[in-house]
């Protein structure tokens, strides 16, 4: 008796976007580098799977082939739908790649070639959460500095930081993002 399994990849896929980043940091010391090749590896991903949705050959974006808009959309506006929805789709992705994969990229050489990212002894302000995988942490490094500095944290870091406390942040110079933070006593 064979059984007859059918494989939908999109929810491997899904789960190792989940997932991935804790295998990363499990397998790759230090923790800085396991970060900086995790969010290379998800921004290069959603770029390439966002060109192949917008520049592919299949006619249908919908799964296994289906059609993914409703049949009375279909009848009023015809191929057009898809059209509009390969547009908007490519439209997003260079947004995609201009706003955080050049800035990751350019993170990643200049780390490489520093052999680590930028650090800094900084005291948290304040801790803005703008979505649930991402947080905005301003610092001060002087009291009397008009203004605080932003970093951004990613996926790993929002519950060890905490406001009031200072931190040795390691962070990448364009994107501002934190791979690294230790509480200094």
């Amino acid at each position: 008796m064979k059984l007859n399994l059918r494989t939908n990849w999109g929810w491997y896929a899904a789960v190792l976007a989940v997932i991935g980043p804790f295998i990363l940091v499990l397998l790759i010391d230090p923790d800085w580098l396991a970060r900086v090749v995790g969010l290379s590896l998800l921004f290069a991903g959603l770029s390439t799977i966002g060109f192949w949705l917008a520049l592919g050959p299949q006619k249908n974006l919908g799964v296994d082939g289906r059609v993914m808009w409703p049949e009375y959309i279909i009848k009023v506006y015809g191929d057009n739908v898809y059209l509009g929805t390969r547009l908007l789709i490519l439209v997003l992705t260079v947004a995609l790649v201009y706003f955080f994969t050049i800035p990751i990229a350019q993170d990643v050489i200049v780390t490489a070639t520093r052999g680590g990212p930028e650090s800094k002894v900084s005291t948290v302000v304040e801790i803005k959460s703008t979505l649930f995988i991402f947080q905005q942490i301003s610092i001060n490094d002087e009291p009397l500095v008009s203004g605080a500095e932003t970093l951004y944290a990613w996926y790993f870091v929002p519950r060890q930081i905490l406001a009031n406390r200072t931190y040795v942040f390691q962070f990448l110079p364009n994107s501002r993002i934190v791979v690294g933070a230790t509480m200094q006593e």
